[in-house]
């Protein structure tokens, strides 16, 4: 003995039933009844809301964008004539001042140094008009050729009438602007040196800068 009541203090016909699993209300074919509808208390007052604003003020579209600035006037560019210069007619452009012998194949020997000089036939184009493109033919010249005998080939007269006549020799700038150098008369002591002694030898175009030049006239 324990001193304890026997079966815990429970009366012996009373006995103990195993807890039953809950079902649900399909497994005993009733449907639960549904909710009450919810009804709102007695002392409910519903809080009033504001009418909505027209759509108009609600959206603002915002202001065009101003026009872009008219462009200003672009004036149209006189047009400056050319000059027409037929490079046929220069003394030294053919060898038909030359009597060719009776022969029907004859070669050529040329010198053994030559320049290259770029001929401006118009002397006014760039002194007036910068920045137009000069109209030039490059012409290959032997560096021993005298420069007077260089302008009798290009055409520049010898002086008469009291003017001088010679040729401008003139250096690029850039953007087709250019600035006057040495002038050299035709009838001058110059005139009788050859041109690797002024300077204008084969390096003229390659190592050097090229020799630009025009007529000069005194007329």
């Amino acid at each position: 003995m324990t001193g304890q009541p026997p079966n815990g203090g429970v009366p012996p016909g009373v006995a103990f039933a195993a807890p039953q699993p809950q079902r649900t209300d399909e497994e005993l074919g009733t449907v639960s009844p549904p909710p009450p509808p919810y009804a709102p208390p007695a002392h409910y007052q519903p809080i009033p809301l504001p009418s909505p604003a027209p759509v108009s003020s609600m959206f603002v579209p915002p202001p065009p964008p101003p026009p872009p600035p008219a462009a200003a006037p672009v004036a149209a560019a006189t047009p400056q004539p050319q000059a027409a210069v037929n490079y046929q007619d220069l003394p030294g452009s053919s060898l038909a001042e030359v009597e060719a012998p009776s022969i029907r194949r004859i070669g050529y020997l040329f010198a053994e140094k030559h320049t290259v000089l770029h001929f401006i036939p118009d002397r006014w184009l760039q002194m007036d008009c910068p920045g137009r493109e000069p109209m030039y033919r490059p012409y290959m010249f032997p560096t021993n050729l005298t420069v007077g005998e260089l302008m009798r080939q290009l055409g520049v007269p010898a002086a008469e009438y009291g003017h001088q006549y010679g040729i401008t020799e003139v250096h690029e700038m850039g953007e087709g602007r250019f600035t006057a150098g040495q002038t050299i008369l035709r009838d001058s002591e110059h005139a009788n040196k050859t041109l690797a002694q002024i300077g204008w030898d084969e390096c003229r175009g390659t190592c050097r800068r090229p020799v630009w030049i025009m007529p000069y006239s005194t007329a």
